[in-house]
Parts: C-alpha cells; structure tokens; sequence
C-alpha cells in the first residue's frame, strides 16, 4: 500500500512538473514572440526615423541647392544694375540726373538687403551660419558702422552719434562683419522708425587691460532712438521671424520682418544675448552684450574703414588681368571698371575660352566666374595650374567672381585652387582692392615670362598697406606703422623656424597653418611679395607636395633676409616722422 501511495505520489509530482515545464514554455514562447514583436517594431521605427532622417538631408541639400542658384541668379543681374550705376555716377552729370542715380543705388541696395537677410536666415535654419575668431579694432568696427549710415540720418534730419565709455577700447576677438550686422540692424531700424530726434550708439567695455590677456570680457553695444516705441506686449515679438511689432509698420515703414530675428540668431551663437526696452511713443533701447576675449599683445588687429564716394581721377594700378564671366552685362561692369582703375583687360565668355588665352599668355591675375558654360571656373582653374606646372610658370593669381554668398562656395573655390573670392555685386572699390591685394607690382608687364624666384625684383612695402596703418593713427594710435613693422620683424623668424620644424616632422597641416598666418601678417604690413611666395606654400602643404614646400620655405626665407633691412629702414623713417 505504501508502494502505491508512494508511486501515486511520485506520478502526482512528475506530473506537476511536467505542467510547470509546459506552463514555463508557453511563457517563454509568449516572451520570445512580444520580443520579436518588439524588435520587429524597433527595426521598422528605426528605419522610418532613418528615412525621416535621409529626407530631411535631401531636403535641407535641396534648399541649399535652390539657395545658391537663386543667390546666383539674383545677384548677377543685380551686379550689372549697381555696377553700371556706379560707373555712371562718376560721369558728369547735372544736379537732377545725380540724384535719380542715387535714388537707383539706394533702391537696389536695399534689395540686395533683403536678399542677404533672407540667405542669412536660411543659413541659420540650416545650420550653416559660421563664425570668426580673429582680432579686430571695436572702435573701428562700431564706427565704420555707424559712417554707413550717417547719411540715411541726415536725410531723415536725425542726428546720429557713437558714445564710449572708455577712452580706447581696442584688441579684441571675434568676428567684426558679424558684429557689424547686428549693429546695422539696429541703427538701421532706429532710423526707420524714429521721424525726428537721435539715435545714439553706446558701447561699454572695460577700460583696462585684464590681469591676464587672453581673458573674456563682456562688451555692452546699444542703440537708443526717439522713436514710435514699442507696446509692452509687443517686445516679445520683435525678435521672432517674419514678425512685426505691429502689421501696420510693414507697410508704412517696410521690411522682412527677418532682421531682428537673425540678430538674436548671430548674438546667441556668439555666446550672448540681446533685448529690448522700450515704452509706446517714446522710444527704444535695444541692446546686446557680447563675452569677447581681449587680444594678446603680439596680435595685430586690422582696420576696416568705409569707403567714401569719389569721383576724382583714380591712380592706375597697371596690371593685365584676365576676365572670365559668361553674362555680356557684367563682363561690361567687369571692363568699364577695370579700364577705369588702369588695368588691360582681356574677356573671355567661358571657361574654355579663359584656358586658351591663358594658355598663350601672362596674366597678373585671373578673375574667374564660377559658374559658366562649356567650362565651369572649377573646371578652368584646374586646367590653368596644370598649365602652371607644365610650362614651369609661376602661380598666377584666380579670383572666383560669383554671385553665390554661401560660405561653402568660398570654401570650395579654394579647394578648387583659386586664391581669393569675390562676391557679386562687387564695387569698385572692392574691386581694387581685390586686385591690389593679389597682384604684385614686381609682376607687370605680365607678358614677359614670370617666377616666384625672389631674385628677380628688389623688395619693397606696398604702400597702401602702410597707409591703412596710419589711419590708425589719426584716430589716436600713434606710432601704429612702426609698432606693427617691429612685430613682423620680431615675429617672423620664429614662424620661419616652426615652418622648417613643420616640413622636417611631415606636419603638412602645422606648415599649411604657420604659411596661412604669414600670409596675413606680411599682407598688413604691405609686404605683399612675400605674402604671394607664402600663398604658394600654403597650397603645396595642401597638396603634401614635400619638393614644393621645401622650395617654397626656402624662397621666403631668402625674401625676408632680403626685405629685413627695408623694413627696418621704414621702421626710422616712421620713428623719425
């Protein structure tokens, strides 16, 4: 009996276990079929976002796309517009016809406003709004800015003043152009909505030099006016895109409704903030306060000045310059202003035809539109430095002239193998300065065969250059040109040694680093030679091409032994004046 209760035991326990088994597999069949559910689920959510995703891409590189062609096609036609009407306000003209040019000029500058706001704020969107990091003069900055815009005041009966609060606020980085727009933006808008009084621009910053340079320092700018003002409800609002603090003003007053917006943009991506008092019918205080960090002492800081209108005889800068660009109305701006600055121009309609000429002569620079047909300017450039390389000639000047403001363009063009980069619509004074700054006097006549070989001419300082600097000094900078000469000469060897140390490691992107930087500093201070010979070694430590840079840093080594003592020559005149 024992035996049967036993074994009806053992059976009633085998019998549960086996349940619990099956009950267990059940389970783990339910688990493992919600996981692969799960998974499965996983797997299909993770490629919609990866779709989502890839079409986002695609659609961001189609508005990028659609943004270059439209700035493209916009600005060419608007370069023919301005340009020919700034050659034809350097005719003679009676009283009334002037004014109807200038009428013109303002409107199509407004325009190309708007273009550019609207190119801004898509950049934004997108990501793309890049920022510098370079010293700079805030004085100049903020002043030049506010020169700009003194005549819109004046016409209006406004006054327009600049205060400071210390008596030099200098040596600082960042990005001027950047701050630039901003305070026009808001100068601009205190003049638009203020019928009679003032706008004053103040900037505070600290008046002593920090304990330790380098440091970060908060920089104050605002921009006060008598204007309408602004509902306290409607402060909010300003800063938001496409708004206005009242719809009545887009009508009476104009605009995007796009400026404030990308002011708040560019000052938060700066690292600060901007904002707004103000009270109905009197007025507004818009303000923005920037962490900027003060320059190191051995840091040269550039001048840029507004260009005032002139209508004189312009000193010829002589150079033979190679024009290619598709569009007949601009190639006329382009020969017009060329002629009138001096120059001998040759036109070519495409790139094909700019290879040929190129191919057959010298040049002392090449302005190159990008995009044309039957060879675009990538396409043309590379051709014209395999020329370059075959007949062992040395590198001539390219300049991209393009209607496209994108800074990948930029970017492009340099990696395509251009030098510099001008943006249409360009004026005359921009155009000079272009190519001032690319064609070396040593290099007229340019069809005689040239070299970068540093022996072929006597060294000299660019004269423009050192004039810049003195600018400097009438606003109260004295001894600007010899301070900045003495660094070059103080600065200059150990760059020269860090190159050599560079090139001996294969630190191909340290050498291409130390020859940009040079390139800038001999550029300053007008010794312009030298500033080409290391464009040319910037290029080749791109390319890792060792027997090029080798030879190119012995070639501005040779040139800065042989320019020194002309340098320090200028260095008494300037200390003796």
């Amino acid at each position: 009996m024992d035996r049967v209760e036993q074994s009806t035991n053992v059976q009633g326990t085998s019998f549960a276990i086996f349940q619990t088994a099956v009950d267990l597999e059940h389970k783990v069949h339910e688990r493992t079929a919600a996981l692969e559910r799960a998974l499965s689920d996983l797997e299909r959510s993770n490629a919609e976002l990866t779709d989502a995703r890839d079409r986002a891409d695609a659609a961001n590189s189609a508005k990028s796309a659609f943004l270059a062609n439209m700035s493209h096609e916009i600005r060419t036609p608007m370069n023919g517009i301005l340009g020919m009407v700034e050659l034809l306000a350097r005719t003679e003209l009676a009283p009334r016809q002037a004014r109807l040019i200038d009428t013109v000029r303002k409107s199509a500058r407004s325009l190309l406003t708007i273009i550019d706001d609207i190119l801004d704020f898509s950049k934004i969107e997108a990501g793309k709004l890049t920022l510098e990091s370079v010293p700079f003069t805030l004085r100049d900055t903020v002043q030049s800015t506010v020169d700009l815009l003194h005549e819109r005041a004046a016409s209006k009966g406004i006054e327009l003043d600049v205060t400071y609060s210390a008596p030099w606020v200098d040596g600082w980085i960042g990005d001027p152009l950047r701050i630039r727009q901003v305070l026009m933006n808001l100068i601009g808008n205190g003049i638009k909505f203020t019928a009679q009084g003032r706008v004053e621009v103040n900037v505070e910053a600290p008046s002593a030099a920090p304990a330790l340079e380098g440091a970060t320092e908060t920089v104050t700018f605002s921009v006060s006016d008598t204007g309408i003002g602004l509902a306290p409800d409607k402060m909010d609002r300003v800063f938001e895109s496409f708004a206005q603090a009242d719809s009545s003003t887009t009508r009476e007053f104009g605009g995007t409704g796009l400026g404030l917006a990308i002011a708040r943009q560019i000052v938060e991506q700066m690292g600060g903030r901007i904002s707004v008092e103000s009270q109905l019918g009197r007025g507004s205080r818009f303000w923005f306060e920037l962490p900027l960090p003060r320059a190191m002492a051995e840091e040269e800081t550039s001048l840029v000045t507004s260009t005032k209108r002139n209508t004189g005889k312009i000193a010829p800068l002589g150079f033979r310059v190679l024009v290619a660009e598709d569009n007949e109305i601009n190639r006329e701006v382009a020969r017009e202003m060329l002629e009138l600055l001096g120059c001998e121009c040759v036109m070519a309609a495409n790139g094909r035809q700019a290879v040929d000429v190129f191919s057959q002569r010298r040049f002392d620079v090449v302005l190159l539109d990008c995009q044309m047909p039957v060879l675009d300017g990538f396409g043309a450039v590379a051709e014209m430095r395999r020329i370059e390389e075959s007949d062992q000639r040395g590198r001539t000047p390219v300049v991209a002239v393009t209607a496209n403001a994108m800074r990948e363009d930029r970017d492009r063009s340099i990696s395509a193998g251009m030098d510099g980069f001008l943006s249409k619509p360009y004026t005359l004074a921009e155009l000079r300065r272009t190519i001032s700054t690319w064609c070396r006097p040593d290099r007229k006549s340019a069809s005689a065969p040239s070299s970068l070989s540093p022996k072929l001419s006597t060294p000299t300082l660019e004269i423009g250059a050192l004039d810049n600097l003195r600018k400097l000094e009438n606003l109260g900078r004295r001894g600007a040109v010899s301070r900045f000469l003495k660094s070059f000469l103080r600065n200059t060897p150990p760059s020269l040694e860090r190159m050599r140390a560079a090139l001996t490691g294969r630190d191909f992107e340290g050498l291409e680093r130390e020859a940009h930087s040079l390139k800038s500093t001999a550029a300053l201070v007008g010794a312009v030679r030298m500033g080409a010979l290391a464009l040319d070694l910037e290029h080749a430590a791109r390319r890792q091409d060792m027997d090029r840079c080798a030879e190119g840093l012995e070639s501005i080594r040779t040139w800065f032994d042989r320019l020194e003592p002309v340098v320090r020559e200028q260095i008494l005149l300037e200390d003796a004046a």
